[in-house]
């Protein structure tokens, strides 16, 4: 087997040298003598970048070696390309050279493809020769043109069918408006598509006439080749023999082909692999089979069962010196490998193969037109008699749609008006509760400082009495005192917190009356949009011709009824909630003490003096402050001290007076606020007031379960981020979810929550 190897290499290194020295590669030496010799008419010559021939160069001149001498020129050979005029830029370029009758030389140049085919052709024009492949080769491409022109008129065949079938529905459903409106434009329309299907089936007839003259055409064309194909065959003979011992030694001693292929095989027909490369190189070899049940045959060849399948070429009389080919077992490689074991050039078989594969597609594509035929007439009676039922279902369906639509806005419009009515009067009584609210606020307070102002002014008419004491009982009545108006400034203190932590629970009334007027205004202008969109959608089902979208309507109207009631749903949840946060700060403003500890009034005379029993007072060193007092009063200490805590204790009333005034000024602009939240309820704020309400609301707070901090609108919509579910964003590594719109803008307050 290795030498057997070693011998096919070198057939094969010989066989490369044999092509390539067809092809002469021109210098400034033998330019001359190759382009002056007169024993070929036709000389082409390529223009290349290559060092090595190229294979499609060598293919060619093994097809045309007998009628052509083939040159090559490199790149390097500068003075060739400057005498025929080829730049280096323009490679690879391709040249034919013929004699002309005076005895020069003509140069025809070649613009085409790196095609075989198409090269070989031009080879064969410019040398004024034609073969028979190539006419083949040209009928099958007027077959392929006309097969194509079929598909076409075909796929139009079916465009304008299908624009029949959509004419036909649209005018048998026509638009839906008033009852006799419908009937007559159906009517219309009815008419004008009758007039189009007969102008339609005329075109259809005169086509399939056109298509029957030229598939009786082409069937011609069919039988016509048949027939040259059967001459063919009959001049070929058998293409496969099946060897055994009797005539085994007979086919390989014959000479009629230069090479014998056989194929050693266990299959009991010949395989169509090796029946089709018989078809393609019947020319130039034949071909034998030798099945695993020839023993005698399979031994004189030295082979066993176990070896097969097995193939191998003989060339020339006899068994001996065979070349076993083991490469890929497919019909492009089994046939490459016999050209290139062979001298000569393709066969006619090829094409004969192209020709059936034709004919074929034309049998079928006659078929397929048959079938289409069918099909459009039994589509169109089929559209006539849907048309029919379609026009009386909708009819009763658009009747009944329109009856129901009519019904659905009259129920809407009767919850709206509910609805409306409802949320006003919970606002009106919200706002009255706390205005009563305010108003007790205030008159606690008032009653508050009252008091504080008339125990102050009892405390310094007693202060001023025991101004003329002795020093001692002065500094022990200073400190007496001193302590119990510490225990008064606690107190104010506290109620101070408690005036601010109740102004702001009336801030927290004020918007939440905000957030309600808020809820109200966006309720009615999602019901005036819904309205909006289930009259478009009536619309578009009006000018739809689909009855699948008149039950898609119908769901939409369902739909929309349900919306409706859930968003009286929503309402009446808000209203709940806001009256639920009203009995909350009320219940905490009761519970608030406005005179905080009653014992801290109830302070003991200065005349007492039980602390000191048994004990000396603490003596208390003067600051520098202090004594710069006492000198300014005349050296009592006790009165400067005493002065100084009356004066604190009066800007500690005039605090909480300021307080009530910002308190008053806060009223107002409640009460600005609440004339605002009127034009919101009755839904007439323009767009300027709306923007500015926006803005606004950017600076109010925003109540956040779990979350002591106060944060404003404004500063959540910036911070928060979105997340892949729906209505839920993250903020502070907390996810918060919002149940208005799904998006963080200040239209209005929202209530936010964070997500368990």
């Amino acid at each position: 087997m290795p030498d057997r190897r070693l011998k096919l290499e070198e057939r094969k290194l010989e066989s490369t040298r044999d092509q390539q020295r067809k092809v002469s590669v021109l210098v400034a030496e033998n330019a001359e003598e190759f382009f002056s010799s007169e024993v070929h008419y036709l000389k082409p010559v390529l223009f290349t970048k290559k060092a090595e021939t190229p294979s499609l160069w060598l293919r060619l001149s093994e097809a045309f070696g007998e009628c052509c001498k083939f040159g090559e020129i490199r790149h390097t050979e500068t003075a060739l390309m400057e005498r025929f005029a080829v730049s280096p830029d323009a490679l690879p370029k391709i040249i034919a050279v013929t004699h002309d009758g005076d005895g020069g030389e003509r140069v025809i140049p070649y613009e085409g493809p790196s095609d075989f085919d198409r090269i070989s052709e031009f080879l064969v024009e410019t040398g004024g020769g034609r073969s028979p492949a190539l006419e083949l080769k040209r009928e099958l491409e007027m077959q392929k043109r006309e097969m194509k022109s079929l598909r076409q008129e075909l796929e139009r065949e079916k465009e304008a069918l299908q624009v029949a079938r959509t004419e036909i529905a649209r005018s048998k459903l026509g638009q839906v408006g008033q009852v006799e409106a419908v009937k007559k434009s159906l009517e219309a329309e009815l008419a004008e598509a009758k007039e189009r299907e007969k102008s339609l089936r005329a075109q259809v007839e005169s086509e399939s006439r056109v298509f029957s003259a030229e598939i009786i055409k082409l069937k011609e064309e069919k039988q016509l080749l048949s027939d040259k194909l059967m001459a063919l065959e009959a001049a070929q003979g058998e293409r496969v023999v099946m060897l055994n011992s009797r005539n085994a030694d007979a086919f390989l001693a014959s000479t009629i082909r230069p090479l014998k292929a056989v194929l050693f095989t266990t299959k009991t027909d010949v395989p169509p692999l090796w029946q089709q490369l018989a078809e393609a190189q019947s020319m130039t070899t034949a071909f034998g089979v030798v099945r695993h049940v020839e023993e005698d045959v399979l031994e004189s060849f030295e082979l066993t069962a176990a070896d097969l399948p097995h193939i191998c070429i003989f060339r020339g009389r006899g068994r001996e010196n065979p070349v076993v080919y083991d490469g890929e077992v497919k019909l492009e490689a089994l046939s490459s490998f016999l050209r290139d074991a062979v001298e000569g050039g393709e066969t006619v078989i090829a094409m004969r193969q192209q020709m059936h594969s034709a004919m074929r597609q034309v049998e079928h594509l006659t078929e397929q037109l048959e079938e289409r035929s069918r099909k459009s007439k039994e589509a169109e009676a089929e559209a006539e008699a849907e048309a029919e039922e379609m026009k009386r279902r909708h009819e009763e369906e658009m009747a009944r749609v329109v009856r129901e639509h009519q019904e659905a806005i009259r129920d809407v419009q009767e919850q709206m008006a509910k609805l409306q009515q409802e949320s006003k009067k919970r606002i009106r009584m919200a706002e009255e509760e706390v205005e009563h609210m305010k108003t007790e606020m205030e008159a606690e307070r008032s009653a508050v400082s009252k008091d504080l102002q008339e125990h102050l002014k009892m405390m310094e008419e007693e202060v001023c009495a025991a101004i003329d004491l002795a020093p001692l009982l002065t500094r022990w009545k200073f400190s007496a005192e001193r302590s119990r108006w510490n225990m008064l400034r606690e107190l104010v203190a506290q109620l101070d917190s408690e005036i601010l932590l109740v102004d702001r629970l009336s801030r927290s009334c004020e918007k939440a009356v905000l957030r309600a007027s808020s809820a109200v205004h966006v309720t009615l202008v999602r019901r005036a949009r819904e309205t909006e969109r289930m009259q478009a959608s009536l619309r578009e089902f009006i000018d739809d011709v689909a009855p699948s979208q008149v039950i898609s309507a119908i769901n939409y109207g369902d739909n929309q009824l349900r919306a409706k009631s859930l968003l009286t749903s929503d309402g009446e949840s808000l209203i709940e909630s806001l009256t639920t946060q009203y009995k909350s700060l009320k219940s905490r403003i009761n519970d608030l003490d406005f005179l905080g500890d009653k014992r801290a009034l109830d302070l003991e005379r200065p005349s007492s003096s039980s602390k000191f029993v048994g004990g000396k007072k603490p003596e208390r060193r003067p600051e520098d402050g202090e004594s710069r007092s006492v000198s300014q009063r005349g050296g009592s200490e006790g009165i400067s001290d005493t002065l100084s805590d009356t004066a604190s204790v009066r800007s500690g009333s005039k605090s909480s007076e300021t307080l009530s005034g910002h308190k008053d000024e806060e009223g107002k602009s409640w009460g600005e606020a609440s004339q605002r939240k009127g034009g919101v309820e009755d839904g007439k704020m323009d767009a300027a007031k709306l923007q500015r309400a926006k803005k606004k609301q950017a600076n109010e707070l925003v109540n956040i379960a779990g979350l002591d901090e106060e944060i404003s609108i404004g500063r959540l919509t910036r911070e928060v981020e979105k997340t892949e579910t729906k209505n839920v964003f993250s903020w502070r590594d907390k996810r918060l979810i919002d149940d208005e719109t799904g998006s963080l803008v200040y239209a209005y307050p929202r209530w936010l929550e964070e997500v368990k």
